[in-house]
């Protein structure tokens, strides 16, 4: 599998994960950047990272995954678009994680994207 292929995984994986495991995965990514204080980031960076891994995997990742995938793939992109703006600025608090139905709803989507993917050898 490709590089883009695993990150792009990596990123679905990551939001099908739990919110506790989402929190840490956000404390562990700020952790070296402002140490302690990463508790106050907001959780966007999951759709950031996921976004990236999106628009890298349209190239050679595409070409691993099936119409069925890449659709599961697009539904989890439009509905992280329909949550963003500031008249969402609330979904992406960090407590939002683990109090707001949508996170929910991404993790659904997530996972049955996840479940469709081909795991990495």
């Amino acid at each position: 599998m490709s590089d883009a292929y695993s990150k792009l995984r990596d990123a679905v994986a990551c939001l099908a994960s739990s919110a506790d495991s989402q929190s840490s995965h956000l404390d562990e990514l700020f952790a070296p950047i402002d140490g302690n204080k990463s508790k106050y980031r907001n959780c966007d960076e999951l759709a950031l990272g996921f976004d990236d891994a999106f628009l890298e995997g349209k190239g050679p990742a595409a070409k691993l995954l099936n119409e069925n995938q890449k659709s599961l793939i697009e539904d989890l992109d439009n509905y992280l678009k329909s949550v963003s703006g500031q008249a969402n600025w609330q979904f992406w608090e960090r407590d939002a994680l683990f109090t707001d139905d949508r996170w929910d709803h991404v993790r659904k989507l997530a996972t049955r994207a996840l479940d469709r993917l081909p795991p990495i050898k």
